[in-house]
Order: structure tokens, then C-alpha cells, then sequence
């Protein structure tokens, strides 16, 4: 009996022991389905921060877009600013460029200026010179003229001093008679 009792006992325990391991399995089960049939906390908040983190990337990802695209426009506007201002240089490199060779040739025209201003300078002294000449010839020749009719004024007065010598004799030599 008392080896029935104890095999009982062992029976029961072992039917026990393998309830328990059902009823655990069944648990574990259960708790398996569960959580792949329903996510847990941690999961939903495991899944809720790599959504959290995948919009923030997103927006920052777009953010970043929009900023590489304001950029961009940025970078464009500043390319066509800078050929506006290249083309503008190049205009004023051609203009200095016209602008240096039109004071070359105004400096060129001013050194044959003073060339031609030298020479009519010196022509101006050279004339006045030459008048100045030309009135001493004159001078020179007036005073010959003039020496010419002293001689003759003095041939003359002698003549006339002579013929006058000549009458008063005459005059006297017809009183004396």
C-alpha cells in the first residue's frame, strides 16, 4: 500500500511536474503569439523613436535640400553676377585699352605741336629778324640816299657858291670898268 501510495505520490507529481511544463509552455506560448501578433511597449516605443528618428531625418534631409537648393539659386545668382561683372570689366579693359591709345596719339599729336609750335616760333624770330635786318638795309640805304643828296646839295651849294663868287667878281669888275 505504502508503495502504491508512494507510486501514486510520484505519479501525481510527475503529472503535476508535466502540467506545470504544459501550463509554462502554453504561457510561453501564448506570450509568443502575443508579442508577434502585438508588439510590446518597448517595441511600440522602440518603433515609435525610429520613426521619430526616420521623420527628423527626413525633415533634416529636406531641410538640407532646401538649403542646398537655396544655395544653389545663391551660387547661380552670384555666377551671373559675376559674368555681368566680367563683361563689364572686359567693356572698361576696351575702353582703358581705346582710352591709352587715344592719349598715345593726343601725346603724339601734342610732341608734333610743340614740333610745329618750335619751328613757327623759331620762323616768327627768323622773320622779325630778318625785318629788323631788312630795316637796317633800308636804314643803310636811306642813309646812302641820303649821303648821295648831301653830296649833291654840297656840289650844289659849291656850284652855287662858285657861280655866286663867280657873279660878285663879275658885279665888281663891272663897277671897276
Amino acid at each position: 500500500i505504502q508503495q502504491l501510495r508512494n507510486e501514486g505520490r510520484q505519479q501525481r507529481e510527475r503529472n503535476q511536474q508535466r502540467e506545470q511544463k504544459q501550463q509554462k509552455e502554453q504561457k510561453l506560448l501564448i506570450k509568443q503569439r502575443e508579442s508577434e501578433q502585438e508588439p510590446s511597449i518597448l517595441q511600440q516605443l522602440i518603433n515609435a523613436a525610429v520613426e521619430a528618428e526616420k521623420r527628423t531625418t527626413e525633415a533634416l534631409v529636406n531641410q538640407k535640400d532646401q538649403q542646398i537648393e537655396q544655395l544653389q539659386r545663391q551660387i547661380f545668382n552670384i555666377q551671373i553676377e559675376l559674368s555681368n561683372a566680367n563683361r563689364e570689366v572686359f567693356g572698361l579693359r576696351i575702353r582703358l585699352d581705346e582710352e591709352i591709345e587715344l592719349n598715345k596719339k593726343n601725346q603724339q599729336i601734342n610732341e608734333e605741336n610743340s614740333e610745329i609750335n618750335k619751328i613757327k616760333n623759331f620762323d616768327r624770330l627768323f622773320q622779325t629778324a630778318k625785318l629788323k635786318h631788312q630795316e637796317k638795309l633800308d636804314n643803310i640805304s636811306n642813309n646812302d640816299i641820303d649821303i648821295e643828296i648831301n653830296k649833291n646839295n654840297i656840289n650844289n651849294y659849291s656850284s652855287n657858291n662858285h657861280i655866286i663868287e663867280s657873279s660878285n667878281d663879275l658885279l665888281k669888275n663891272i663897277e671897276n670898268s
